[in-house]
């Protein structure tokens, strides 16, 4: 009986010691809501930034433009998109961000130009220290200033 207690605790000491450290955890304190802006956002802190009151560079994680940063830019003034500062960008298939998940943090798009933000979609970007996924809620006006985007957004911690 020892022999088999003194066989699983190693098992799980070994199980426990090879995990990865670098891998992304369960969201941080569930759905959260922000308007994001080209001012820049930190998703970690849920800050967002303002004219004259820049997030800091090392945090921002993105902002919002009015041209397409990623592929054809030929859409350009047509949409706002989100443009992460650490280029990885995609749009999930579901409807739910409640129960969208990290399980996919490969196939980041290179073209998203005929995609602008729109009520409804839900993406997902990669952080400075982690990951987003955020569904927009409103409808983003394009000739709004500093094309404010309203979210609703989970926040995985690296």
């Amino acid at each position: 009986m020892k022999k088999y207690f003194a066989a699983a605790l190693c098992l799980v000491l070994f199980v426990a010691s090879s995990c990865n450290k670098d891998e992304a955890t369960g969201p941080e304190d569930g759905i959260k809501k922000l308007t994001i802006t080209h001012w820049g956002v930190d998703w970690s802190e849920g800050k967002v930034g303002t004219l004259n009151n820049e997030v800091q560079w090392e945090k921002s994680d993105g902002e919002t433009i009015s041209w397409c940063a990623y592929g054809s830019s030929q859409s350009s003034g047509n949409g706002i998109w989100f443009r992460p500062y650490v280029d990885k960008l995609k749009k999930l298939s579901t409807s739910d961000l409640s129960s969208a998940s990290l399980a996919d943090t490969t196939n980041w798009l290179t073209d998203v130009c005929s995609q602008p933000l729109q009520n409804g979609q839900i993406w997902m970007a990669r952080c400075r220290d982690g990951y987003v996924v955020f569904r927009v809620t409103k409808q983003p006006d394009i000739n709004a200033e500093f094309w404010p985007v309203e979210v609703e957004y989970r926040y995985f911690k690296k």
